[in-house]
């Protein structure tokens, strides 16, 4: 019974067992999980008190002896504006450390707060600027943070994450709070300065599209299939390796988009509308983009399969998509002041 109270997670626990001399007689037994190494099974558990015919004798749970803060919870955060941001300049100090979540800011990091406090739980923030969400096959295996969520060391992911059957069949899903649209968009060339500034991270990958606009070359990212189930990519497979380009190099291949009028980039619409909502106004659109939306996919946190909170959890979601603050469009003003705080608290240290 306590090893099955460990695995989901439960925290002050009190089990009433009865003695083996007498059917009238347990013994109580209570222990708090954040005392015991963040979890880690032991094989000792205090006895606490004795108790006969339900009158507890020579013994008071007082309140200061029962924590409000449980197991902490693992979240694994792709950096990925909207929903997760972080500062550019602190990406070269990750080492899957947990990151203080001062530093974190985007609409998934404010539910994630709000989960936090509803649910009286810890939140230890890992966070990736790698695009490395990761993808997962029926037959269980998983790759990058797919991978993290399967072996355990993480227990939920955000970033943008998509529902797909695959993630379905191996993990728990929250319900959607957002959804994605993909776009094809060409960069205005009098931004290209801009671009180049904006874009300057490392191995930066663009998503991949089902739509392929008259044979135009698009740059994108084979090893990233989130968007697809299986029957969608058998039947589109052969058609995008015809079109699809590496982009391994954002600012060179934003480059080649200005020079050949063939090719585009494709990208998710919460993604451009925040780069709209932080690239200078100069009376012209930074992004020329198709007006028709591509994909369209439900977002939400990925959890691992024992996770126990995914009722609560859900709850409180619910709750908060109809009180209607999770808007995106109204929420990426939010994001981008929090962002600005963020720079300018960096300035006053």
């Amino acid at each position: 019974m306590i090893e099955i109270a460990e695995e989901q997670m439960f925290n002050n626990i009190v089990i009433m067992v009865l003695t083996q001399k007498d059917n009238s007689s347990f013994q109580i037994y209570y222990w708090d999980e954040s005392d015991r190494e963040k979890c880690k099974p032991t094989k000792s558990y205090p006895k606490f008190f004795n108790c006969r015919f339900g009158n507890i004798t020579a013994f008071d749970i007082h309140e200061e002896n029962v924590t409000s803060m449980p197991c902490v919870l693992k979240v694994k955060a792709i950096a990925w504006p909207p929903f997760v941001i972080f500062p550019r300049h602190l990406q070269k100090t990750l080492q899957n450390k947990p990151v203080d979540k001062i530093l974190l800011n985007g609409i998934e990091i404010e539910l994630m707060n709000v989960i936090s406090k509803y649910l009286r739980i810890k939140v230890e923030y890992y966070v990736s600027y790698k695009e490395d969400w990761g993808t997962s096959y029926f037959n269980g295996s998983s790759t990058n943070t797919m991978n993290d969520l399967m072996t355990k060391k993480v227990d939920i992911a955000i970033g943008s994450f998509s529902v797909s059957n695959p993630r379905v069949a191996l993990f728990r899903m929250s319900q959607s709070y957002a959804e994605e649209h993909m776009l094809i968009c060409v960069p205005n060339r009098s931004y290209i300065k801009f671009w180049s500034n904006f874009f300057n991270i490392s191995s930066l990958k663009l998503f991949l599209s089902v739509f392929i606009i008259r044979g135009m070359g698009i740059y994108s990212s084979p090893d990233n299939l989130r968007y697809f189930d299986r029957k969608e990519r058998l039947w589109f497979e052969k058609q995008i390796l015809k079109n699809w380009i590496d982009c391994h190099n954002v600012t060179r291949c934003l480059e080649d988009v200005y020079a050949n009028h063939e090719k585009a980039i494709c990208m998710d619409e919460n993604y451009k509308n925040y780069i709209l909502h932080n690239s200078k106004k100069v009376g012209e659109s930074t992004l020329h983009c198709l007006k028709r939306k591509l994909t369209s996919n439900p977002i939400g946190m990925i959890m691992r399969k024992t996770l126990p909170m995914l009722e609560e959890i859900d709850n409180i979601i619910g709750k908060i998509i109809a009180a209607d603050d999770t808007n995106i469009t109204a929420s990426l003003d939010e994001c981008n002041e929090l962002k600005q705080e963020i720079e300018t608290n960096r300035k006053d240290l």
